[in-house]
């Protein structure tokens, strides 16, 4: 994991972006459900990026995507 844990952080901000697009959330209003939705899918996201990655390219997956 802590091998893994910059490209994590580099990668959640791609599926926030898709997430904060599709979770309906209104302006100014603290939604603490939608906010843990869209975190969790940043992070298991990134994961399941690097878990992929990893069974697919093996070794070299460190070296393409750090992971």
């Amino acid at each position: 994991m802590s091998d893994s844990s910059y490209t994590i952080y580099l990668f959640h901000l791609f599926f926030l972006r898709v997430a904060v697009k599709y979770v309906p959330m209104q302006r100014g209003v603290l939604e603490p459900g939608m906010l843990a939705l869209i975190w969790s899918i940043g992070v298991l996201g990134s994961l399941g990026l690097v878990w992929t990655a990893r069974r697919i390219l093996g070794s070299r997956s460190r070296t393409l995507l750090g992971a």
